[in-house]
C-alpha cells in the first residue's frame, strides 16, 4: 500500500521553516492561500517566535552598520553593543505592545479567534523584512559616500522612504488575510497598532540614550 507523503506541518524542520516562510511571501503578494502554507497549530504558533531570533540575527547586521556610520560622523556616547542590543530589546518591547493593542481591537469572536493566526504570520514575515533591509541598507552606505552626516546621505534616505512604504504595504495584507477583516477595518488596526509600537519605541529609545541628538 502506498504511503501518503507528510503533511508540511509534521515535516523535517528545514522544509517546516521554508514553508511556513513560503506561506508568508504569498500572503505578502496578497494570496489568501498562503495561510493553507503556514503550520497555525499550538506548537506551529509557538514555534513561528523562532521567526523573531532569525530577524534579530538580521536587525543586528543592520544596526551594526548603522553604528559604525554615526560613530564615523559623530561622537557616540553608548558603546556598539549597548546600541545594538539596546535597539534590539527596545524593537521586541514595541513588537509586543502593538500586538497588545491589536488583540485589544479585536472585538468579533472571529478576530479573536484569528488572532493567533496574526501573531504567527507576523513572527514569520520578520526574518523576510529583516534580511530584505540589509543589503539595501549596504548599498545605500556603500554608494552614498562616507562624507557628510548620515542626513545628508540621499541614497540612505531615499531607500528609508521606500522601506517605509513597502512596510504599509505588508503590513496592511498581513492583518487582512490573517484576520479576515475588511480593508477599512485593516487600516485602522494598522493605523493604532503601529502608532502604539512607535510611541513605545521612540520613548524608550529616548530613555536610554540611543537616539543621536538633533
Amino acid at each position: 500500500m502506498a504511503s501518503t507523503p507528510p503533511s508540511p506541518k509534521f515535516s523535517p524542520q528545514p522544509q517546516r521553516l521554508m514553508e511556513n516562510l513560503a506561506g508568508v511571501i504569498d500572503i505578502m503578494l496578497g494570496r489568501t492561500s498562503g495561510l493553507s502554507r503556514i503550520d497555525l497549530s499550538a506548537s506551529g504558533i509557538g514555534w513561528s517566535f523562532g521567526g523573531l531570533a532569525i530577524a534579530g540575527l538580521a536587525d543586528m547586521s543592520a544596526l551594526s552598520m548603522l553604528y559604525n556610520g554615526q560613530a564615523a560622523q559623530e561622537s557616540m556616547e553608548v558603546s556598539k553593543a549597548f546600541y545594538v542590543i539596546g535597539h534590539l530589546v527596545v524593537s521586541l518591547i514595541g513588537y509586543a505592545a502593538s500586538f497588545v493593542a491589536l488583540y485589544l481591537l479585536c472585538r468579533t469572536p472571529g478576530e479573536q479567534q484569528n488572532f493567533p493566526t496574526a501573531v504567527a504570520v507576523h513572527n514569520w514575515a520578520s526574518p523576510i523584512v529583516s534580511i530584505a533591509f540589509v543589503p539595501l541598507l549596504a548599498i545605500a552606505f556603500s554608494l552614498g559616500g562616507t562624507g557628510g552626516s548620515m542626513q545628508d546621505n540621499t541614497l540612505l534616505n531615499m531607500v528609508s522612504v521606500f522601506w517605509i512604504g513597502v512596510l504599509i504595504f505588508i503590513g496592511l495584507r498581513l492583518i487582512r488575510i490573517s484576520l479576515n477583516i475588511q480593508m477599512g477595518k485593516t487600516v485602522l488596526f494598522f493605523v493604532v497598532s503601529t502608532a502604539v509600537s512607535l510611541i513605545t519605541v521612540e520613548g524608550l529609545e529616548s530613555l536610554l540614550g540611543l537616539t543621536r541628538a538633533s
